[in-house]
């Protein structure tokens, strides 16, 4: 490899030699000294990213093996760290696509558990979120199987998680002003935590998709998820204060800094995804050998299936962006009450009050209702267990039916009879239907 003398780095052989070169010294000499001398010539290679430059690049990436990853836990310098710097770069565009897909093959289970902990939360990161950006189909088939052939600890998310907790928080403590000019779009999208809320929305997506044995300690991300639904929730009501805000008296030139619905650090998504993954972390915990969360009033256990806020996921039901996040907020109130009746006894008036307003705006929207639906299945055998009693716990339900929609109420009725005692319900309900009659008239 030859400098010329200045910046640019050149193969003397050209890019066809130096890959029949590269390919003859394949099983000869150190893998791990190969890989750092040839990183300038990679570096080049992937800088020119087509032909017979893409092609050497293969071939150069074939030398960082399990020997190479072993060796980055044992050696520092600036040359160890050039020839990792290059390897990730190989890893996202602008790296040729053939170049990345040759790169992430390298990333098998034993590389990755080979690597020191810095450079496999780094190598992750990298993994999470090309698994659904990058724009090659075959890179993101090859990231997915990668991915899928790796065995996850629970401290590779919740690093994730919690920077995105932080990095939201942030945004909330120092809001941006009411205006903001188009000149700034970029900086503002930085700004509002937006990077790191996506790389760990994408861990957390393929959390989702991986079976509970493939990720080591699952229950330990219910703690640093909540963590983040709040900065979340918060982010999204300093973002509708500061829109109300910049409605009065903006110019028509200046833009809206509330975020859009499908994008920003607080997005509908972004909720959907934290609320999803706490409800499967939920049920996780519901399974033949689980305990109830809590035994006693105010006192959580140790474990896997401690720790749900409740008073943090009423208020997901009632502030979350209207759609999906909604649902999987109504879905994990679900199923934290089939497991936890001391602690939705602990906050019945929250609960019931969020409960009485997703009725109270209930829409035509199937799943909206349906999760409704399933809430209310699970929360009023909750509170009945814990000696809410029949009557009580149906007439938070019965009293909100005058502000429900006409044809909503009666799908809200059955739900409830279905939730109490078979043979306590409907007696109870009918009573209570009759006391609120009139109203039920004049909201007709």
């Amino acid at each position: 490899i030859s400098d010329g003398g200045g910046d640019a780095i050149e193969p003397r052989l050209g890019a066809y030699g130096g890959r029949r070169l590269v390919a003859a010294l394949k099983g000869v000499g150190s893998d791990a000294s190969k890989a750092e001398a040839l990183a300038p010539a990679l570096r080049w290679c992937l800088a020119r990213g087509e032909g017979d430059a893409a092609e050497l690049a293969v071939e150069i990436i074939e030398t960082f093996t399990v020997d190479y990853a072993k060796s980055k836990a044992a050696t520092s310098g600036e040359s160890a760290s050039e020839s990792w710097r290059v390897f990730t770069s190989a890893l996202v565009a602008p790296s040729p696509a053939p170049a990345r897909v040759a790169a992430v093959c390298r990333a098998t289970p034993d590389f990755v558990d080979s690597l020191p902990a810095a450079r496999r939360g780094e190598l992750l990161r990298i993994l999470f979120t090309a698994v659904g950006s990058d724009a090659d189909a075959g890179a993101r088939a090859a990231v997915r199987d990668a991915i899928d052939a790796l065995k996850l600890l629970a401290d590779d998310v919740i690093s994730l998680v919690r920077a995105a907790a932080a990095a939201a928080a942030t945004t909330t403590v120092a809001s941006p002003s009411t205006k903001r000019s188009k000149g700034s779009a970029a900086a503002g999208r930085d700004a509002d935590g937006s990077d790191a809320v996506a790389v760990a929305v994408a861990a957390l997506e393929v959390v989702g998709w991986k079976s509970s044995g493939d990720v080591h300690s699952r229950a330990d991300l219910a703690g640093p998820c909540q963590e983040l639904l709040a900065s979340l929730l918060d982010a999204a009501a300093a973002a509708r204060d500061s829109s109300r805000g910049a409605e009065v008296g903006r110019d028509s030139d200046d833009e809206d800094v509330a975020p859009s619905p499908g994008g920003g650090a607080a997005s509908g998504y972004s909720q959907a995804v934290v609320l999803s993954t706490l409800d499967m972390l939920a049920r996780d915990a519901m399974g033949p050998d689980s305990a109830p969360f809590n035994k006693t009033p105010g006192k959580r256990q140790k474990g896997s299936n401690a720790g749900y806020d409740v008073r943090l996921i009423v208020r997901a039901v009632t502030e979350a962006e209207a759609g999906p996040a909604r649902e999987a907020a109504l879905a994990l109130l679900a199923a934290v009450a089939k497991n936890d009746a001391v602690g939705v006894m602990e906050h019945v008036l929250e609960v019931s009050a969020a409960l009485a307003h997703r009725a109270s705006n209930a829409t035509d929207d199937p799943l909206a209702q349906r999760a409704l639906e399933q809430a209310l299945a699970a929360v009023v055998p909750a509170w009945i267990e814990g000696g809410f009693g029949v009557k009580a716990a149906a007439e938070q339900v019965v009293n909100a039916l005058p502000d429900a929609p006409e044809h909503r109420r009666a799908p809200l009725c059955l739900a409830l009879l279905r939730a109490c005692p078979e043979g306590e319900g409907l007696p109870v309900v009918l009573l209570l239907l009759l006391g609120q009659l009139r109203k039920l008239e004049e909201a007709a």
